[in-house]
């Protein structure tokens, strides 16, 4: 686990010598204490938990001159590990509940869409309507193609588009969510489709599961942040490893940007719309 000593030397000197106006902030040592005072509030704020600022200060101004503490390690660590037991605890009951209603919506449509005019549902269960037809080669699972799509939520919400870009996306057939992978097999090259998704989890995508379990191994579950700025400079670092330095058997021992740079596959142009 990292440490910012620096930070949180800043910090206390900031509350030591009382409170600072942004006209008071002249040296660079002021500023980026303030700085980083701002970020610690902003993800205490954003964490919702009931804090009593008088003992943060307090713990603060103890620590940092080197008196007695009112708790332990021991017992600062019990109490850390409980609280942060009961927001885990708290976050997943709520995300069941969405979960649950979310499907429950979700299967409520698909009930109702399946029989309007136009849409035509697969063996498997997938949905599309045909918007544009066109008279090209269909690819197969294990193509590359080129798309141009829009993904909205139930109420209209776009939540992703690569016309928003500008630039289509390319992939391998079937590296895509099980929707993707069967639903583009069934357009010529110059259609336009619209399909109709049930929302996808990371293990749909084996690659994609993959660097999940990565992160959470060897990052997330590694560490422990009190600020925004501190999560952002090691999981920036993990990032710069994972595609600059971490070779990867999957790719013939090349790092990703190595594999990147080296791409050469044939690429079918296929339009997707997603709507």
């Amino acid at each position: 686990m990292r440490h910012f000593e620096l930070a949180g030397a800043l910090l206390a000197a900031a509350l030591l010598a009382g409170t600072a106006s942004a006209a008071e902030l002249e040296t660079d040592a002021q500023k980026l204490g303030y700085i980083i005072g701002m970020d610690i509030g902003s993800s205490l704020k954003q964490q919702g938990a009931e804090l009593d600022l008088d003992s943060l200060f307090e713990a603060i101004r103890s620590t940092y001159n080197g008196e007695p503490l009112a708790m332990t390690p021991e017992e600062a660590a019990t109490v850390r590990e409980e609280f942060i037991s009961k927001r885990r605890a708290e976050a997943e009951t709520q995300r069941q509940s969405q979960g649950a209603a979310n499907a429950a919506e979700g299967d409520k449509f698909l009930l109702e869409n399946r029989v309007k005019e136009g849409v035509q549902v697969t063996d498997s269960g997938l949905q599309y309507k045909v918007v544009q037809m066109g008279e090209g080669a269909k690819p197969a699972a294990t193509d590359r193609v080129t798309v141009h799509y829009r993904g909205t939520l139930l109420n209209g919400e776009e939540f992703d588009s690569s016309y928003s870009r500008n630039q289509p996306m390319t992939f391998q057939l079937d590296q895509v969510i099980p929707g993707w992978t069967e639903g583009v097999q069934l357009m010529p090259v110059g259609s336009k489709f619209m399909f109709y998704i049930p929302p996808g989890c990371p293990w749909n995508n084996g690659y994609i599961e993959s660097f999940n379990n990565r992160l959470r191994k060897e990052c997330l579950n590694r560490n422990h942040w009190n600020t925004l700025f501190e999560a952002r400079v090691v999981i920036g670092d993990f990032k710069d490893e994972h595609n600059h330095r971490h070779r990867h058997s999957a790719l013939g021992y090349r790092t990703p940007a190595e594999y990147a740079a080296r791409c050469s596959h044939t690429h079918y142009p296929v339009a997707c719309e997603i709507n």
